[in-house]
């Protein structure tokens, strides 16, 4: 039971954890229209390792410089992170490079791929974006929850059951305790028959006196 008992508080500290990155998620979607992406590839090692969480503010033109580091998409869903090295003012095109690739992206990015400038990141906490945002991976949440749930339960039936054990053997000797009371207690039967039959002859005694007189 014990060895159950660890691995719940494992599975209770990770799923706390997936649920304050979403919660934090949410948090800053809806007020500060702030997105949180997981990073996929090592492009930008060692600057964004894979699994780390990027936090990307939208930001206007004028505030992206060279050597920030962007967030903006190419093609229709696909979701690129590089650094800017170079800019064209006029024309709102960014050159991009990762820092682990040899040469600069192919293509440079308008202003309006411009996803946001990345304001701060946290290493490994991108894995639970890049897991929560697969099938696969909200069913694994899904089954992680509810075992927690299923184990939580056992855990109070197991804990529940010697509880009332204690209970009822404390009744048991609560009872016997008062038992034992009140027979100590109670006079022994032979003398306490002599006792009556004492006082029944005390009083015939004192009657037989009051007929003399």
């Amino acid at each position: 039971m014990k060895i159950l008992s660890v691995v719940m508080k494992a599975m209770v500290i990770i799923l706390y954890f997936i649920i304050a990155i979403l919660v934090i998620t949410i948090i800053a979607v809806l007020a500060f229209g702030i997105k949180l992406y997981g990073v996929q590839t090592g492009s930008m090692e060692p600057t964004c390792t894979i699994g780390t969480l990027i936090v990307v503010q939208p930001v206007d033109f004028q505030d992206i410089h060279e050597q920030d580091i962007i967030t903006f998409t190419v093609a229709e869903n696909t979701i690129v992170t590089h650094r800017v090295i170079r800019i064209d003012r006029e024309k709102q095109l960014l050159e991009t490079k990762g820092d682990n690739n040899t040469v600069a992206d192919s293509s440079p990015v308008s202003y309006g791929n411009v996803v946001g400038k990345v304001r701060f990141q946290i290493p490994y906490a991108g894995y639970v974006i890049l897991v929560t945002n697969t099938r696969f991976g909200r069913i694994m949440l899904g089954i992680i929850m509810f075992g927690l749930v299923g184990a939580y339960i056992l855990k109070k039936i197991y804990y529940r059951i010697p509880e009332e054990d204690d209970e009822n053997t404390d009744g048991e000797d609560k009872t016997s305790e008062n038992e034992t009371y009140d027979n100590e207690n109670e006079p022994d039967g032979d003398a306490h028959n002599e006792q009556k039959k004492g006082e029944f002859e005390a009083v015939k005694g004192v009657v037989s006196y009051q007929k003399k007189d």
